[in-house]
């Protein structure tokens, strides 16, 4: 009997675990996070672009995603910084228990939340600076993209 089949194939499955996994960001909280160093950036004169759509299936190269759960005024994971360089894209996933407004300042972006549905929000800064993520039905911040 071949024993090294099965140990391989742990091996295997540990490695796309680890490459798919959750992460830690900078703020201590857990958010999903798919990165790349490849890939080619377009250049903008605005300060950020962004675009929403309801599914996304799959990551582009250069992009950050997170998951973030609104439930009453808790909001998971807790409000805090998100590191994002430069031209590097940061897709929000945003999921309410109620209707909302989505606001993300710099973008002049504002979305409708529908409660029970995710609300995917790709963001692409062009410009470093700081930019707030909020809801306004009730005003609560889910972030701050700090962009270097």
């Amino acid at each position: 009997m071949n024993r090294a089949r099965p140990i391989v194939t742990c091996v295997a499955l540990a490695g796309v675990l680890a490459a798919t996994g959750c992460s830690t960001g900078d703020n201590g909280t857990a958010a999903s996070t798919t990165s790349s160093t490849t890939g080619s950036s377009s250049s903008s004169t605005s300060a950020t672009s962004a675009s929403s759509t309801t599914v996304q299936t799959q990551t582009p190269p250069n992009t950050k995603v997170i998951r973030v759960t609104i439930t009453g005024k808790k909001v998971t994971p807790p409000p805090g910084d998100v590191e994002l360089p430069l031209r590097h894209t940061l897709r929000l996933i945003v999921t309410s228990d109620h209707d909302d407004e989505l606001h993300a300042h710099g973008v002049n972006i504002e979305e409708t939340l529908k409660a029970g549905q995710p609300l995917t929000l790709d963001l692409k800064p062009t410009q470093s600076g700081v930019y707030e993520v909020e809801t306004h039905h009730p005003p609560l911040t889910l972030m701050h993209i700090v962009v270097r």
